[in-house]
Parts: structure tokens; sequence; C-alpha cells
């Protein structure tokens, strides 16, 4: 007699009804862990038959309740981790299942997740201590696992005491496993996401903190909550750079793709942004602060011009927005400084009064920006009309442009390829011209090298009527001028959030009017410009810091 044959019957049955979506009954499962059950007693000193036993049993008690819409993840989980134990070290003809399987659920809450954590933990433990060598595809269905607990944390918000509390749970159970782990070196690719799981996690944490601290006003509780936040911000650190570390090894050897670029760059912004926390809210340097959200800003833009990653608008917009705010409010604090001082030195009693109720107002102001501001972060901002800036670069960049055309001896033999070109053009033109007007009602050419390339500078957010201009100024040098390439000095610290389009809009613009663009950041442009030189520090009687500022950066 079969002892197998209805189980095996229920087995089929249960499969035909997840196959054609149907809804399984509880009673046919009920069924199913009796038959279970049974066999378990049959097979207990059978260890081959009982792994088959079991491994059918898991991998459809894994589908109960999903479709039923009251899914459990206890059950599933312990099917999936229980299936992985027994095949870890075995040939894994059914791992494949299992990354069904995992498909199969989601985390929904904190306490799910801290129970994933706990199950997962005790499975890597148990790895450990046995001293299991696990094959690859056991390695890989644990690094999906991480996937899943990482969707979890992607999409968690915290916005009370208890979620905050539980998150502290489950951080320290996680940076738990991630120690235990280490010693496993081949799990690579897992470690980095559960690093960088530690991190997202942590830096909700800290939002809702830094949200919270803004409202408390009981100093003691507040003493707790200054404690807890610097403690994440210093995990947000840590598991940010590990995070980081481990995935360029697991990427050593391998060939550079798109999706590992971008991969990598990912990671590199959470080390930025994790950095920018601790000035920020640790250090409380909102000057640091600004400089570190600016010094990102120009790392994503060289990613995306010099190595194509694909950087999400939404996630260009929120940096900005960071940069944007903490900037204002360094302007807002960098003001009130300056009143306060003019109040300390004023003699009349009167403009003492006026300069200290306009310094009670700019307090008001600073507390909305829910920042602190250590005194010693402040330095002084300078702030000159883009107008007036956009007329200064000209200026100076057709006076460098002009050295450089004339002072041939003074030019480095080395040049940096990409601009060895363009320094043919500066030597074979016979005139650089400034502001040149080609046609009347049209715009003039910020900078002709007559009769080889044009430079054309925007230090301007780009604005859907200076898209208009662009149009005009590459049919002025494409038609008119006929030349077959110009180049667009664009600023691109005030134009981060738009980067994208700016890159998309002129790809089209090349096909459009036939012309190669070369769109280059003015800073970057200028600063190669001034590397062509054998002493570029004697072209001028200030700083390249200075020049830079007066550019607005």
């Amino acid at each position: 007699m079969d002892k197998e044959k209805q189980f095996k019957y229920l087995s089929s049955k249960i499969d035909e009804q997840i196959q054609n979506n149907k809804i399984v009954s509880d009673n046919l499962f009920e069924e199913f862990e009796k038959e279970y059950l049974k066999l378990k007693k049959i097979y207990a000193n059978n260890r081959a038959n009982m792994n088959f036993v079991r491994y059918n049993y898991f991998s459809r008690r894994v589908y109960q309740n999903k479709i039923n819409n009251n899914y459990k993840i206890n059950m599933s989980l312990v099917s999936i981790l229980a299936y992985l134990q027994m095949n870890i070290s075995n040939t894994s003809v059914y791992i494949y299942k299992i990354k069904m399987m995992i498909e199969q659920f989601n985390i929904d809450n904190f306490n799910e997740a801290n129970y994933f954590v706990d199950r997962l933990n005790s499975l890597i433990k148990y790895i450990i201590e046995e001293k299991i060598l696990i094959k690859q595809e056991p390695l890989e269905v644990i690094y999906l696992l991480e996937l899943r607990l990482k969707k979890f944390i992607d999409n968690v918000n915290i916005n009370n005491k208890g979620l905050n509390d539980l998150a502290d749970n489950l951080v320290k159970k996680m940076i738990e496993r991630f120690d235990t782990i280490q010693s496993y070196s081949r799990d690579k690719k897992a470690n980095s996401v559960l690093a960088e799981s530690i991190y997202k996690i942590s830096k909700k944490q800290s939002i809702y903190m830094v949200k919270f601290l803004y409202f408390e006003k009981k100093d003691d509780y507040r003493k707790t909550v200054t404690d807890k936040l610097n403690k994440a911000i210093k995990i947000m650190v840590e598991y940010s750079n590990k995070s980081l570390k481990i995935i360029k090894k697991v990427f050593k050897d391998v060939e550079e793709t798109d999706k590992i670029k971008l991969v990598v760059t990912l990671k590199e912004i959470d080390v930025y942004m994790a950095m920018y926390y601790k000035l920020l809210y640790l250090d409380k340097n909102t000057n640091a602060a600004w400089k570190k959200v600016n010094e990102m800003k120009q790392f994503l833009v060289y990613k995306i011009f010099n190595q194509s990653v694909s950087i999400s608008e939404d996630l260009m917009k929120n940096i900005t927005e960071e940069w944007n705010l903490l900037q204002a409010f360094n302007k807002i604090s960098l003001l009130r400084n300056e009143i306060e001082k003019l109040s300390n030195n004023s003699k009349t009693q009167w403009i003492k009064e006026t300069l200290d109720s306009i310094n009670l107002q700019f307090r008001e102001i600073e507390r909305l920006f829910r920042y602190e501001e250590n005194k010693s972060s402040v330095t002084k901002l300078e702030n000159i009309d883009d107008s007036f800036m956009g007329t200064l670069i000209e200026y100076l960049l057709h006076d460098l442009l002009n050295y450089i055309k004339n002072n041939e001896e003074k030019i480095k033999k080395k040049i940096d390829i990409e601009y060895e070109n363009f320094i043919n053009y500066l030597k074979q033109t016979e005139t650089i011209i400034l502001n040149d007007k080609i046609e009347d009602e049209m715009p003039d050419i910020d900078i002709n090298i007559k009769n080889k390339t044009a430079v054309l500078i925007k230090n301007g957010r780009l604005k859907s009527d200076e898209w208009k201009t662009i149009k005009q100024e590459l049919m002025l040098v494409s038609k008119s001028e006929k030349y077959m390439e110009c180049y667009y000095l664009i600023n691109f610290n005030k134009n981060i959030d738009n980067i994208v389009q700016i890159k998309e809009s002129f790809i089209k613009y090349e096909k459009e009017y036939n012309i190669i663009i070369k769109v280059i950041d003015i800073k970057d442009f200028y600063s190669n410009l001034l590397n062509t030189l054998k002493e570029p520090k004697k072209k001028y009687n200030f700083s390249e810091e200075q020049l830079y500022k007066i550019f607005g950066y």
C-alpha cells in the first residue's frame, strides 16, 4: 500500500486550484496537514523520504491564506526557511521553487519584520555553528530574503514613538546578524543589502526624531531623544559606508554595466546623505552640511554626464530642495548675525531697540526651519545678481581665451584630450568676439571663436523662455555660422534638479540641428582651461575659489 497516496492526491488537488487561481479551502489544507503529520511519524527515521514529504508540504502551505487575502507571514516564512535549512548543503534541485515561494509574501508591519529577522538570524547562526558549506543557490535565496526585508523598510513610515521603539529593536537584531555573517565572506551581496537596510531604517528614525524634537518641550525627554538621534545618525554613517565597501568588492572583477553603475552610485549617495545628516544634526554645522549637499549635487552631475548613470528626477529634486532650504536658512542666519552685530555696536537707543525687535522675528523664522546651528559654522556667503554674474563670466572667459590664444608658450605640452580640440580652435581662429551680433532680433553669440566654434553661456536657472533662446542660438551657430560643434556652458549648480531633462534636450537638439553640442559645467570648463596654463595662478590675483563664488558656486 502506498503510504503517500492520500498526501500525493491532496498535493495535486492544491496544485490544480493554485494554477487556476482558485481559492484553496481551509478544509483542504487541514486534510493536507493531517496527512503530513501521519507521514512525519512514519518517516521519523527515514531522512530522505521525510525531506521529500516536507518539501511538498512546505511548498504548498506557503500559498495558504494568500489567495484568501488573510495571509500570515509566520507560516510562509517558516516554510521557506525550513526547506532552505533542509537543502542548504545538498543538491539544491528545488531552490527555484523557494524563489517562487518568496514572491508570495510581503512584510506588512514591524511585528512581522521583527519575526522575520529573528527567524533569519536563527538560520544564519545554524549555518555558521554547524560549519555548513552553503551552495550558491541557497546564498541567492538568502539574498532574496534580504531584499524582501529591504522592500518593507523602503515603504515603512515611522510617525510615532511606538513605531520608533519597534524600529530600534529591529535595527539591533539586524546589526547582530550583520556582525554574525561577516565571518561568512561568500555572502557579500546579501551583506551589502543588509547594511543598506540598516542605514535606511536608521535614516527614517532620524527623520522622525528630528520632527519630534521640534515639538518636544520637556528637557529630560529631549535629552533622551537627542541621544537616540545621535546614535541613529552614527549608524547611518557606519552602515552606508559598509554597504558601499562590500558592493564594490562584489563588483570588483565584474564587467561594469549600467545597472552596476546605478547600484554603486545609489550607495555612494547614501554615504553622502549620511554625512549630511551628521553635519546638520549631530555637529550642527549648517554651513558644512550645505557644502556637503552641494558636493553631492556636483557628484551626481558628473555621474549623469560623464558616466551616463540614470538618476531619477525625484531624487534630484529632493536633493535640490534640501540644498535650497539649507541655503535659505544660512542666509537668514547670517543676516541675523549681522543685525545682532549692528545692535551691539549701536549707541543710539531707538536703533538698538529696532534691531533687537527685528532679530527676535528672525529667531522665530529660524525656528521654523527646524535646524540648530553651531555659530562657529557660520561663514560669509556671496550673493550677486544673476545677470551681473553672467556678464562678468562672459568677460572673464573671453579674456582667458584671448590670453591662451596669444601666449602659446605659456600652455602646457600635455593637455587633457577633451580640451585639445578646443585649444586648436583658439590657435587657428583669427579673432574671438565677445557678444557677437549675427542677426537682428536674434540673441548674440556669447563668445564666437570665428570660423571655428561658439561658446554659449547659461549661468542662471534654465526656465521655459531660456529654451527658446537656446534654439535660436543653435540655429545661428549651425545654420548661419555653419559650425560642426559648439559649447554650452551651464551652471549645473543652479539646474541640478533638471539635469536629466537638460541632457535629454541637448541629445534631441544634436539631431535636430545636426551639430555636436558639448554640454559642460561652467566651473569645470573654466577650471580645465586654467589648468592648460603652465602657471595658472599667475593669471589672476585672486583664488579660483573666489572666482567660482562669483560664478554662483
